[in-house]
């Protein structure tokens, strides 16, 4: 992996934006720097980033709203190859969630299987229901 994995801080805002817009991540009305600095103070979220070389090479959200947490903007820089950055945001997701004594853990995904592969990788399953994959951090066989 290579990388450094912590909380984003505010310094970070335009490369995490930047990184975004590089890798074609779909843009939100949320993604501008007052949204993130705010998300950044918000105790029950956090954004991760992997920092490799003093950039930010990949991010993952994970924001409680009270009822489960829900994972977003798993993204890293254009060309990685492996899955072990993602997984490695995806981990640090449900360690958060693991510490705040958090059940369950869900993210939303596209129709692609090797997203998919992916988030079954990390112990999420597919959730027939809602078309998200949800994890139960009690139950998990990895």
């Amino acid at each position: 992996m290579n990388a450094d994995l912590r909380p984003a801080v505010a310094a970070d805002v335009p490369a995490i934006l930047g990184l975004w817009q590089a890798a074609g991540h779909r843009r939100s009305v949320s993604d501008h720097p007052d949204a993130l600095r705010a998300l950044l103070a918000e105790p029950n979220a956090c954004l991760v980033v992997a920092v490799r070389a003093d950039a930010v090479a990949g991010t993952a959200l994970i924001g409680f709203d009270g009822w489960r947490a829900n994972v977003y903007r798993v993204v890293t820089v254009p060309g990685e190859t492996g899955r072990d950055l993602p997984r490695a945001l995806i981990q640090a997701c449900l360690d958060w969630a693991a510490e705040r004594r958090l059940t369950r853990v869900a993210a939303f995904l596209d129709g692609n299987p090797s997203t998919h592969a992916l988030w079954q990788a990390a112990g999420f399953r597919p959730d027939p229901d809602t078309h998200r994959f949800t994890c139960d951090l009690e139950n998990r066989d990895d």
